[in-house]
């Protein structure tokens, strides 16, 4: 987790310039409902300009309801991912899981 991020599409540089990094989100109204207020956790990587081009005139789920952002900062805060209990049996299977959380400690990404 150290790697600097990736663009979500091809995996390299995602665009980045003096305003920031480049996200492409889904911005359905019941997602924009859940983070009305709050700052926006997202399991989605950063992306290339040409990348967020193909994404939003390919992705159906994006198709009118997409945000493009200039983010100045993105810490990683969690990480999502399959939870396995001390036995090796999958509790939560695409799970997000905070940093200080201690199931952290459970999960493959």
């Amino acid at each position: 987790m150290s790697e600097p991020m990736r663009c979500a599409g091809c995996g390299q540089a995602p665009d980045t310039d003096d305003q920031g990094t480049l996200w492409v989100l889904n911005t359905r109204p019941d997602v924009l409902t859940a983070h009305r207020g709050e700052p926006i956790r997202t399991t989605v990587p950063p992306m290339c300009v040409t990348d967020a081009g193909r994404a939003l005139s390919s992705c159906v789920p994006l198709r009118g309801a997409a945000t493009v952002l200039r983010v100045r900062e993105a810490p990683l805060v969690g990480v999502r991912g399959t939870l396995y209990s001390q036995s090796g049996h999958i509790l939560l299977d695409q799970h997000f899981a905070l940093l200080s959380d201690p199931c952290v400690h459970q999960m493959v990404v």
